[in-house]
């Protein structure tokens, strides 16, 4: 009975590389690189809201910056770009996180802020899905139990989600997660924990998706190189969250922000949406900490 337990984990798992990779990983196996899904979506008004809500995400976080103050020539850099701005000190990375409940309605944001309060959990996905948690159980309005909490919930982060924070969406039931730029260190962990559930049957990890139809993947994309070429770092994926710091990863997310507010949807029917989008980017701003 062990052991045929042992062998089906092991097939779910081959099952789970193969799908993603075209190869088996077998029990063990250290080199998994399953790809990224972009979003394949046939209805050209549903990919627009994705955008819109990935637009809105970038706006947070570019409102949300922090800087490391005591690194004077990066300072200055940022300094000729925003001279009128005062920027936080360095609170965490700047990444950072939107729930969206069924509906589509933008309900929570947060940043990263591992910094600030000196604790490795303090993930942008991470914090997001605890202000959704405050809010159920706040004294306003109906008072969900835990199982329910997270009712067809989407995450919109800027960054590929990290091993602990998928494993926190796969708990919560999330449906969907969308990011806009890959963080090649986690290898695609979101994508194995989905395709495990898949292969099972059941519904769990969210499925991940790369939002390579908006304009912020591509800009941070090319952000990125841009940034790798200035400083000789090696592309090996580590040095996305030193990245994440600079002031080309910053010019990405202030154009975002800027696409954001000029947006015009092309379809008539989302125009309410993204007044609501907007509404929403005022209040989620004011209460970024």
């Amino acid at each position: 009975m062990i052991q045929d337990g042992i062998d089906r984990r092991r097939l779910l798992f081959g099952m789970a590389a193969c799908s993603l990779c075209g190869a088996s990983l077998g029990i063990g196996s250290a080199q998994a690189k399953p790809r990224p899904k972009p979003l394949e979506a046939a209805d050209p008004a549903k990919t627009e809201r994705h955008d819109i809500l990935m637009l809105l995400t970038a706006k947070l976080v570019y409102e949300g910056w922090t800087l490391p103050l005591g690194n004077r020539d990066l300072v200055a850099a940022f300094a000729s770009i925003e001279p009128d701005r005062a920027f936080r000190p360095y609170a965490g990375h700047n990444i950072g996180a939107l729930a969206v409940d069924e509906h589509g309605k933008p309900v929570a944001f947060a940043m990263n802020r591992n910094v600030a309060l000196n604790s490795p959990l303090e993930h942008a996905e991470a914090r997001v899905l605890r202000k959704v948690v405050a809010l159920n159980n706040g004294d306003a309005g109906e008072r969900l139990p835990f199982p329910a909490i997270f009712r067809n919930h989407k995450i919109y982060t800027s960054l590929e989600s990290c091993s602990m924070c998928s494993g926190m969406m796969d708990l919560c039931n999330i449906a969907e997660v969308y990011y806009a730029q890959e963080d090649p260190s986690q290898k695609h962990i979101g994508d194995i924990l989905f395709k495990l559930h898949e292969a099972d049957g059941e519904r769990g990890a969210p499925h991940p998706f790369m939002t390579s139809y908006c304009s912020l993947t591509p800009d941070l994309g090319a952000a990125y190189k841009a940034w790798q070429k200035r400083t000789h770092e090696p592309g090996t994926g580590t040095d996305v969250i030193a990245f994440l710091a600079s002031p080309e990863a910053y010019r990405a997310f202030r154009k975002a922000g800027r696409a954001f507010d000029a947006y015009r949807p092309a379809h008539a029917g989302n125009i309410p949406f993204l007044a609501e989008a907007r509404q929403a980017a005022r209040s989620l701003a004011a209460d970024i900490d």
